[in-house]
């Protein structure tokens, strides 16, 4: 995880596979260890939009919390967390999400992530895998929950009412051509790898624009009903190459930015046309020597 201080851009935190947090005051130049009880993979860290001392870190040993900047954490729940997400405009509304079925697969705080209350199937909430989130300041009250079946596609759940209830906007399976993670352009195929690579974004100019990738980075124009490929991994392809494995899908302005096991990606034309941006990045992979 690698967060920029929304309100200074040369103040940095990164998290690593390993329970190791870090933070830079001079954008990056030089780092200090700040991790108090944070253990395993930090998934994300989220920094306050209005006060730069509120930190939130979503990892495997729980949520943590601090309030100075990283000086000091308190753990406010425990259990295998993967993301965390504020409401746009409003960060009292906060969201998390568990990993690998470990912890509660999408939890809400109206407190700021002093208090966690778990949403179950009372609150549409069903199943039981590795599950994302994302959220568009074009629609502050929506917000996506992306869970895995294994290291299949599993659900994309949707909440109009900032996290109150969900539904589910599309479910999936290789069975009817709706697994996303697999290593298909149809969906149709089997497996997948969830586990290890999964990632999710919206653009911030349209709600019912979503990005998710795993293998392949796949398009929805309708709020998540339907889902339309827009990479493959293979090449030459007819539809446009991205390193396979992602596990980051970002979007700054309007570009939409992919990171993978190949490098850093980037579509300035809602996900067409992707352009390599790894020139120069020492990302090669050798499996054997002699």
């Amino acid at each position: 995880s690698v967060t920029i201080d929304p309100s200074n851009p040369n103040t940095i935190y990164a998290g690593s596979n390993l329970g190791i947090v870090i933070k830079s005051t001079d954008a990056g130049a030089t780092w200090k260890g700040i991790n108090r009880n944070i253990s395993n993979v930090v998934g994300r860290i989220l920094v306050h939009p209005n006060n730069s001392n509120i930190i939130l870190v979503a990892a495997m040993s729980g949520i943590h919390r601090s309030i100075d900047g990283g000086a000091t954490w308190t753990r406010p729940f425990i259990g295998m967390m993967e993301d965390i997400e504020f409401k746009p405009n409003d960060p009292n509304i906060v969201y998390a999400s568990g990993a690998f079925g470990g912890g509660p697969n999408v939890m809400r705080s109206v407190d700021g992530g002093i208090t966690w209350t778990p949403l179950t199937a009372n609150e549409g909430i069903t199943g039981n895998g590795r599950t994302l989130l994302s959220v568009s300041p074009a629609n502050p009250n929506r917000v996506y929950a992306l869970q895995a079946s294994g290291n299949e596609f599993g659900k994309l759940y949707i909440s109009d009412n900032s996290g109150v209830s969900f539904t589910t906007a599309i479910s999936g399976g290789s069975e009817n051509c709706r697994n996303f993670f697999g290593y298909e352009t149809t969906g149709c195929g089997f497996g997948g790898q969830a586990g290890y690579d999964m990632a999710m974004c919206v653009n911030p100019a349209n709600a019912d624009e979503v990005y998710i990738g795993g293998i392949i980075v796949f398009k929805s124009t309708d709020a998540g009903k339907t889902f339309i490929a827009q990479t493959a991994w293979s090449y030459p392809n007819s539809i446009g190459y991205n390193h396979a494995d992602v596990h980051a899908l970002e979007f700054v302005n309007k570009t939409v930015y992919s990171g993978s096991d190949g490098g850093v990606y980037m579509s300035t034309d809602n996900g067409d046309n992707w352009k390599d941006l790894s020139a120069g990045l020492g990302i090669r992979q050798f499996y054997r020597i002699a």
